[in-house]
Order: C-alpha cells, then sequence, then structure tokens
C-alpha cells in the first residue's frame, strides 16, 4: 500500500535522524537512533517538545538526558507496561469484592444458624430466664451483623469508586494506543481493529461498507522545502479535517505518513464519493499559514480512493481495490475523488 513518496519520506526521516546523532556527538546505537528517527518523524509531539526544551538552549543533548528521555518516553510508561499495572489493580479490586461478598455471605449463614436455633430453645424453653437469654442473644447477633453490613456497604461504595476509577484509566490507556499522537485520529491498530470488526458486521447483516484512502497530493515536496514542523502541521490539518467532515458517520484513522482511511459502516460506494469529495474540498480551502513566521504557504490538497466491499472481498483485498483508485487520483492529476467506476473514464495527466 506504500507509494514511493512514503518510501522517499522516511529515508528522509532517517537521514534526519542520523544527523541529529552526529549533531549531539551521541553513537548511533539502535536505541539513539529510536529517539531521533520518532523526533524527525514528528509521531510523538511530547517527546519534540522535550528535546526542542533542550535543543533551544544551544546546547546538545548527552547520553545521559537521551537515555532519561528514552526511560521517559520508551520506558516504563510502555503502553503493555501500564495495561498490566491497571489490569493487576482492576484485578486485585475485583478479588477485595468477592472476599467481602464471601464474609457477607458466610455472616448471613451464621445468623440463620443463631435463628433456627433460637426457635428450637424457645419450643422447649419457655421460663422467663431461658427466655431474656435467648432474646439478649438475638439481639447481639443482629447488632453484630448491623455493623457488619455498614462497614461492609461503605467498603462496597469505596469499591466501587476505586474501580470506576480503574476502568477510566484502562479506557484513557487503550484510547491512548489507539490514537496517533500527531494529528489525534485513530491511529494504524485501530484501523486495523475497526476494519476487521466492519467486515465481521457487513458479513452478518449482508450490509456492505466502503473505504475511502485518502493521501496529501506532493507532500515530500512540501515537507523538504518548508521543514519536517510544517509538514507536521499539515498533516495535523488534514487529521483534523477528515475527522471533522466524517464526524460520526465513520472512522477516520492514519493509515501512515500522510496516508489517511475512513471505514464508512453500511455506506454505498455513491454516499463514499460524496462524503470523500466533501473531505477533498473541506481541506483544499484551509489555508496554511506557517505558525512560526505567520507566512501563508498556501493551500494543501488530497486525492481520495474510494471501494465498496463485496462478498469476494476479505480485509486485504479491499484496501488494494482502494488504493488503486487512489493511484488513479494521482494519475489523472490529482486533487480529485475516483472510484473503480471513474478510472476508465479519468483524464489522463501528468503525476509529477
Amino acid at each position: 500500500m506504500a507509494l514511493p513518496e512514503d518510501i522517499a519520506r522516511t529515508y528522509s526521516i532517517a537521514d534526519h535522524a542520523f544527523a541529529k546523532i552526529k549533531a549531539n556527538e551521541l553513537a548511533a546505537f539502535p536505541p539513539n537512533y529510536e529517539i531521533w528517527f520518532a523526533y524527525a518523524a514528528g509521531f510523538n509531539p511530547a517527546l519534540n517538545k522535550r528535546i526542542n526544551a533542550v535543543l533551544r538552549d544551544g546546547r546538545h543533548l548527552t547520553q545521559e538526558e537521551i537515555e532519561a528521555i528514552r526511560e521517559e518516553f520508551f520506558g516504563a510508561g510502555s503502553f503493555e507496561e501500564r495495561v498490566d499495572e491497571v489490569g493487576g489493580k482492576l484485578s486485585g479490586k475485583v478479588s477485595e469484592l468477592m472476599q467481602l461478598i464471601n464474609h457477607a455471605a458466610g455472616q448471613t449463614s451464621g445468623y440463620s444458624d443463631e435463628l433456627r436455633g433460637a426457635s428450637k430453645n424457645l419450643a422447649t424453653n419457655v421460663d422467663q430466664d431461658s427466655l431474656k437469654a435467648i432474646v439478649s442473644n438475638l439481639i447481639q447477633k443482629t447488632d453484630d451483623v448491623e455493623k457488619s453490613n455498614r462497614a461492609m456497604s461503605s467498603k462496597l461504595v469505596e469499591s466501587e469508586q476505586e474501580i470506576a476509577s480503574l476502568k477510566q484509566a484502562l479506557e484513557s490507556v487503550r484510547y491512548e494506543a489507539m490514537t496517533d499522537q500527531l494529528t489525534g485520529i485513530g491511529n494504524r491498530k485501530r484501523f486495523d481493529r475497526a476494519i476487521d470488526e466492519v467486515m465481521v458486521a457487513a458479513g452478518a447483516t449482508g450490509k456492505p461498507f466502503s473505504l475511502l484512502v485518502c493521501d496529501i497530493d506532493h507532500f515530500k515536496k512540501f515537507n523538504d522545502t518548508h521543514g519536517h514542523q510544517t509538514g507536521d502541521q499539515v498533516l495535523r490539518l488534514v487529521g483534523t479535517t477528515i475527522k471533522n467532515t466524517v464526524g460520526a458517520t465513520g472512522i477516520a484513522c492514519r493509515y501512515g505518513g500522510e496516508e489517511f482511511c475512513v471505514i464508512l459502516p453500511e455506506t454505498g460506494v455513491s454516499a463514499a464519493q460524496a462524503l470523500a469529495d466533501d473531505i477533498r474540498q473541506a481541506v483544499m480551502g484551509k489555508e496554511l499559514v506557517k505558525r512560526s513566521t505567520g507566512e501563508t504557504l498556501g493551500r494543501v490538497t488530497i486525492s481520495i480512493g474510494v471501494a465498496e466491499q463485496t462478498k469476494s472481498d476479505d480485509v486485504q483485498s479491499l484496501i488494494e481495490r482502494a488504493d488503486k483508485c487512489l493511484y488513479a487520483a494521482k494519475d489523472a492529476g490529482r486533487n480529485r475523488v475516483m472510484t473503480e467506476r471513474d478510472m476508465q473514464a479519468a483524464p489522463k495527466e501528468s503525476a509529477a
């Protein structure tokens, strides 16, 4: 699915990363390269902000600082470890609740035994002293059960609040894992999971869905001319515009590089094509201004391929069909939407 421009962009990022390693006089170890590649690609705005704060002071990052940054962004805070941590706490809290419930069940059973014993004693012992002893014992046992129930009720409320907080934390971690940090929309992992789910749903309902594959026109040239930070600004603008235009109609994700995908459940090709053109026009309608200087850089355009899922499609074949339509849109002059039925009639222009 990668366009030649995608491959060329990774080479450019790699060159930029290696240049930063050399400029900071660091060894080109894989961990160092990982950090600088992420920095050059702009995958993690928080990482870039952290590094830029040092670079703005006019000094180099030391190996110790790099290792601290790696620990902060790639170490103990990894997604898997955070899921394990929150999941472990949640599991522990559920176990604690089960113990409370089992304890309450034991107390209830014991209290029932006391009531049955009292009933038998009342049937055979009717003198005043015996009656007082039985009633006194029942009052004491009832008081004990009430105290225990009040304590358990308080503990249940506390546990409920803690579980709600842990569930929210787990949801936050999951959301972060499915979100592209640069653009704020779904990432590749989100796309892979969503398209599998929508494909299964389409098979169950018999209602097809459509896929849009969007690519920013001439992005590499723009990125090389204005720099990676401005290129990142373009990616954020396009991602936000796609997401806002699609709304609740579909699932917008960054597929990789300057390529975005939109999954449109229960949507035929005609409606998908119309929405794709809305996206194209919305992106084209945004004027890009360089934040650092206020310079107007013009407008960005995108090309979009549209394919509707068929009964014979699997995920890969649907992506390939939408991708062919994207290539056709590029070949036909860019800044346009193409479906398979449009491909034969598309005018041929230079895609350079």
